[in-house]
């Protein structure tokens, strides 16, 4: 994977609650990167497979079919674009399948960007150049993870039990969840699974569904009017105080502001 280049916009849109795609199989002219926000899809790029959700990016090379299937309901940002670098004259191969990203704070920020520059005009060039920004951002984000992959000793293939551990807190992260259950489903001790975790993707499993479930509470309170108690509900949360005061300690602004905010 190289990190030299740049990423060249052809096109984006963000599909939002999408319960299935039109097609189950399709191949593009262009290097296209599916990075999901909320939901589950499963998929298949050459001998590449598996599922993905938030913190995944998945990339399929031009002209490679590319199988996927919803699992859940899925809002995901659809980029395509050309790879440009002046030593190989824009023919850098770059990774095809799946790559998480850890910093999924950063990632949320970028996701946030991009859903909201298209109310501001498509075609509107300093829109267009925002975007592509962002996306290459993304990349960003992808090459240095497997930097710091690479510099710290470790392989790019997450162990099979944390790779269990995360799809199961990906597709119940707003429900209930009981961390020593999830340690004894996969074989491992509460110890364990939180030292490996921690290790393969750079933080806890406990912060990891806490990202997922702030992230959640900010759409909800960016596209929706609904009370803090019914978002805390709908995020894993028995409460909208406890939500306030947990949104408040991490993103440092309590969510009827930042709700305020979003809609100025």
């Amino acid at each position: 994977m190289n990190g030299e280049g740049f990423a060249r916009l052809a096109s984006h849109v963000y599909w939002h609650r999408k319960k299935q795609f039109a097609l189950e199989r399709d191949s593009y002219p262009y290097w296209t990167l599916f990075a999901a926000e909320e939901g589950r899809f499963s998929f298949a790029i050459g001998p590449n497979e598996g599922e993905a959700g938030f913190g995944d990016l998945v990339l399929c090379p031009p002209g490679t079919s590319f199988y996927r299937k919803t699992l859940e309901t899925l809002s995901f940002h659809f980029l395509q674009f050309h790879w440009e670098s002046g030593a190989d004259n824009g023919k850098t191969p770059l990774w095809a399948g799946k790559l998480s990203v850890s910093d999924t704070e950063r990632l949320s920020s970028d996701f946030a960007y991009l859903r909201r520059l298209p109310a501001y005009g498509k075609d509107d060039g300093a829109v267009r150049s925002c975007e592509e920004h962002l996306l290459n951002d993304l990349w960003r984000m992808a090459v240095m993870e497997q930097v710091v992959q690479i510099n710290a000793g470790l392989t790019p293939t997450v162990d099979s039990h944390f790779q269990h551990a995360r799809d199961y807190l990906l597709a119940n992260a707003y429900s209930a969840l009981s961390m020593r259950n999830l340690a004894d489903a996969i074989g491992l001790t509460p110890v364990q699974l939180t030292r490996g975790f921690q290790s393969a993707y750079g933080m806890t499993p406990t912060e990891f569904v806490t990202g997922l479930r702030l992230d959640r509470a900010c759409r909800l309170l960016e596209e929706t009017a609904l009370s803090i108690d019914r978002i805390a509900h709908m995020c894993g949360y028995e409460n909208g105080f406890y939500l306030s005061r947990l949104f408040s300690r991490k993103k440092g602004i309590s969510p009827s502001i930042y709700r305020q905010n979003r809609r100025v």
